[in-house]
């Protein structure tokens, strides 16, 4: 005969039983006794985190495991705490019931129990992510129920807390439902290029601006998981709120994260092209965590102009144009010294409005290719126009093409050709320049000395 015994506990005991028997007309009286020792250990652990547990809609998705539906609906549920975020968590020693559901956290819990649980991650999503580190592996049961105050994952993402345990040399298991989403703790920006070496012009882009999404636990690193369905909307922005212009090409799409880093070329220009330098403090948030109070990178801003004064000269020798990238100080432009990257075609330097018996391309402009500046200024002997000879005096209106493309005509040869652009659309309008051939060199127009 068998019988089937439950036993709302766990635990070690002997089981014993008697029959006895009467005796008949037939047969004598019976009686027999038995004992067996019984282990009874529980159904499996139950772990639970009610704060940070995930709604029914990713339980459904992820239900079968890691999929991309399971990415889809994790990643789209609400925050419910971010990386390192503490929250309670407890753990029981579940009692067998008839459900058949894998949450054994709502079964009834063995009373007797007593013993040590080791606690790890489970990563739900995203598909292939890190699995990060819980802040506490392990958990001492007492009375079937065993609690962590303070438990935190370190990772962006889902994850279900799995619970280990032998007891009586029997192996217990079980873990929680899905738990998250679980955000970014905070951001870091850092600035890798300038767009000018040690600066930006305003209006150019900061060539290499990272941005890094951070996870938490004792060393927190950057959060591998904050990408695809997981990341969001990056935008940069000035910590210290400068209105002396406005920022274009600083958000960074959700798609353009790999293993939680982005990079970005963000743009600022200014409102007034006379405007003092100033130094951004670039600051990345995407509406749940930001960069405020950790590592941010500065970008300094100058104000720029290309700047060419008339020139005048004879017909009979070069003309040099003194040809120079300015900033404004504040009170003034002045040569930029810090330039040392802007190469400028000499090309998109349009030559127009010639006068008097000075004809097109009868002086050209030398050197004709890139010119490269140092400290401002175009390297080697600079740009200057080649000597138009006898005769052909007169003026040439030289101006600049400083965007994408070009318009009007050039002469860095014996023809004219249509002007370039520069692409240096930062350096904004400029006024362009006079250069005159046949008039006396000296600027004074009138000098008288007294004795």
């Amino acid at each position: 005969t068998t019988v089937w015994l439950r036993h709302m506990d766990s635990g070690q005991f002997n089981l014993n039983a008697t029959l006895d028997v009467a005796a008949s007309a037939s047969t004598p009286a019976l009686s027999l006794s038995g004992t067996a020792g019984v282990i009874s250990v529980p159904v499996g652990l139950g772990v639970a985190a009610p704060s940070v547990r995930a709604p029914v809609a990713v339980q459904t998705a992820c239900s079968g495991g890691a999929s991309p539906a399971c990415d889809t609906a994790a990643g789209g549920a609400a925050r419910v705490a971010a990386a390192g975020d503490a929250f309670a968590l407890t753990t029981t020693a579940a009692i067998w019931t008839a459900d058949i559901d894998s949450d054994l956290s709502d079964n009834p819990v063995a009373p007797g129990y007593a013993g040590a649980a080791t606690l790890s991650p489970v990563l739900a999503a995203p598909q292939g992510g890190s699995v990060g580190a819980l802040g506490t592996t392990a958990v001492t049961l007492a009375s079937g129920n065993g609690s962590v105050a303070a438990q935190n994952w370190s990772q962006v993402g889902a994850v279900r807390v799995a619970a280990t345990a032998t007891y009586l040399g029997q192996a217990l298991s079980g873990q929680s439902v899905v738990l998250g989403r679980f955000s970014p703790r905070h951001f870091t920006t850092t600035v890798t290029t300038q767009g000018c070496g040690a600066f930006t012009y305003g209006g150019q882009p900061i060539t290499l601006v990272t941005v890094q999404a951070i996870g938490g636990g004792v060393t927190p690193g950057v959060s591998a998981n904050y990408r695809g369905a997981f990341a969001r909307t990056v935008t940069l922005s000035d910590a210290g709120g400068s209105t002396a212009g406005s920022f274009s090409s600083h958000t960074i799409a959700p798609g353009t994260f790999a293993s939680g880093s982005a990079n970005v070329s963000p743009v600022f220009s200014f409102s007034v092209p006379r405007t003092a330098p100033i130094t951004l403090q670039l600051r990345a948030g995407d509406g749940e965590a930001s960069s405020a109070g950790f590592a941010e990178g500065s970008a300094p801003l100058r104000s720029g102009r290309l700047f060419m004064p008339n020139a005048y000269g004879s017909e009979l020798l070069p003309l040099p144009l003194p040809l120079a990238a300015q900033y404004w100080d504040g009170s003034t432009y002045v040569t930029n010294t810090l330039d040392n990257c802007t190469v400028m075609p000499a090309a998109s330097l349009t030559m127009g409005n010639y006068q008097k018996q000075l004809q097109a391309c009868e002086t050209q402009l030398t050197p004709g290719g890139n010119l490269a500046f140092t400290a401002g200024r175009p390297t080697g002997t600079g740009l200057s126009l080649t000597k138009p000879g006898a005769g052909n005096s007169g003026s040439v209106d030289v101006s600049f093409n400083v965007g994408a493309t070009g318009s009007g005509s050039t002469c860095v040869s014996g023809s004219a050709t249509p002007a370039t652009g520069a692409n240096l659309p930062w350096f904004g309008p400029n006024s362009g320049a006079r250069a005159t051939f046949g008039v006396f060199k000296s600027p004074i127009i009138y000098l008288r000395e007294n004795f």
